[in-house]
């Protein structure tokens, strides 16, 4: 969630020589790890894969310039761009925060927004390459929740979690400071980071049938445990209506 011109040199540049060297070689297909960031909040509409670009984050937009070079390669079985939303797992940002036993989380918690298991990530992409097709695809998980369901699940099987809330506003304006630095170290944690976590979109249910897929994690009510499991040393199950 680096400003644009950090992003750009890998993402978008990037994306442009690996298209080049796969017309050289002979690639048939790209499948490319978009981002449901390359849409802008449309006052609760439903984002599938024909509504408008329009990136509120750089990191949107980096992706979006990345599927421009994407479709002008010239490759016999085309390109797929897996416009991925909020993909959740053991190692990342914010259960990577959480093993601490604290997640400051400065956002409205209110604020809905797409979620997919790591797991399901994987199987849609490996699906593109072997299915085909071309073009942008949302994807998701079954269910739509809001941040605080999300935190509500973890702090369910992980009592000794904290979630603490904070206002994105001030949050946001010092990193937005820290961001211009010339020689501040690349970070997850951006600016941007916290403007993300405060956008509001939506999807429909079933997005990954077009992979002929069923989400192995259908929702954030199946998938947090199993991240869980594998996020922190141990996690407390209910020893009566745990039935394994």
């Amino acid at each position: 969630f680096e400003p644009y011109d950090r992003l750009s040199p890998t993402i978008v540049e990037g994306t442009e020589a690996l298209v080049d060297a796969a017309e050289r070689s002979g690639v048939e297909r790209i499948v490319f790890g978009s981002s449901l960031f390359a849409h802008g909040p449309e006052d609760g509409a439903v984002v599938d894969d024909t509504s408008p670009t329009t990136p509120l984050l750089d990191y949107g937009r980096a992706k979006l310039d990345a599927e421009s070079a994407m479709t002008s390669a010239r490759l016999s079985a085309g390109t797929v761009s897996v416009r991925l939303p909020h993909v959740y797992g053991w190692n990342d940002l914010l259960f990577g925060i959480l093993r601490s036993g604290y997640l400051p989380f400065p956002a409205d918690l209110d604020r809905r927004f797409p979620h997919l298991h790591v797991t399901d990530a994987a199987r849609v992409l490996v699906a593109a390459v072997e299915r085909g097709g071309s073009g942008p695809a949302v994807v998701a998980d079954d269910v739509m929740v809001d941040w605080r369901t999300f935190f509500e699940v973890v702090t369910t099987y992980s009592p000794s979690s904290r979630v603490i809330p904070l206002p994105g506003t001030p949050i946001r304006a010092a990193l937005s400071l820290l961001d211009r630095l010339p020689l501040r170290t690349p970070t997850m944690l951006a600016a941007d980071t916290i403007r993300g976590w405060n956008l509001e979109l939506s999807t429909e249910s079933g997005t990954l049938d077009r992979f002929g897929l069923e989400p192995a994690f259908p929702s954030v009510e199946t998938g947090i445990p199993d991240v869980l499991d594998g996020a922190l040393p141990w996690r407390w199950r209910h020893p009566v209506l745990d039935r394994r």
